[in-house]
């Protein structure tokens, strides 16, 4: 990491003279960076370490959501006669709104009565549009509840995935915040201190006398 922030810190930013602005550059690029040349050592690491964090948590909810979605149509092939090859979401959207093909295509003629209850067309239409190719039959509601599970797990897991996506874009954007506002009070005896964490967030001031 030294190797690349000297890099950063080398290049020729259309900045004029700011010192501010080149901190703030190198912390957004990568967070921590100019705090740890500039001598804030504990700060920058933990901005450091809020990236491997966030990147780490990232991969593995991401991997755990792709092994749910293994798991989830090996079992519904294995226990409801579904097609593992199919993509389509909506197919395995469907297998997880009613246990059995023909409760769906009920589900979907109610719906579509419910909508359109004096015009025959448009209800065909309707069920047209929202029939997914494919058939499964769970015999049990306890299969089919097991089903619905790791879809649920699944939907967890990304959810997960993008709040860590969400920790390493706000850990660039305070680590550079806090670089250039760091830079401009270093002569005035204030401190300006941020921490970001995948749950909280602080911001802080603090005046030396």
């Amino acid at each position: 990491m030294n190797l690349l922030v000297s890099i950063i810190f080398s290049l020729n930013l259309p900045f004029g003279s700011s010192p501010a602005l080149k901190n703030a550059v190198m912390s957004l690029v990568i967070p921590g960076s100019s705090q740890i040349l500039n001598g804030s050592k504990i700060k920058g690491y933990s901005f450091v370490a809020t990236e491997i964090f966030g990147i780490l948590g990232n991969f593995y909810y991401t991997r755990e959501a792709q092994k749910f979605v293994e798991r989830y149509k090996t079992y519904a092939y294995t226990v409801a006669g579904a097609n593992p090859e199919i993509s389509d979401e909506d197919y395995w959207d469907a297998i997880e709104r009613r246990r059995t093909r023909e409760e769906y295509i009920e589900y979907l003629w109610r719906l579509a009565r419910s909508y359109y209850p004096t015009d025959p067309a448009r209800q065909q239409d309707f069920v047209n549009s929202r029939m997914v190719e494919g058939t499964w039959s769970f015999p049990t509601l306890e299969e089919w509840f097991s089903y619905r599970k790791m879809r649920r797990q699944e939907r967890s897991s990304l959810s997960n995935a993008s709040v860590m996506v969400g920790v390493i874009i706000a850990n660039h954007i305070f680590s550079a915040l806090d670089a250039f506002v760091s830079t401009k009070l270093a002569a005035r005896k204030v401190s300006f201190e941020t921490r970001v964490g995948p749950w909280t967030s602080s911001v802080s001031l603090t005046y030396r006398f």
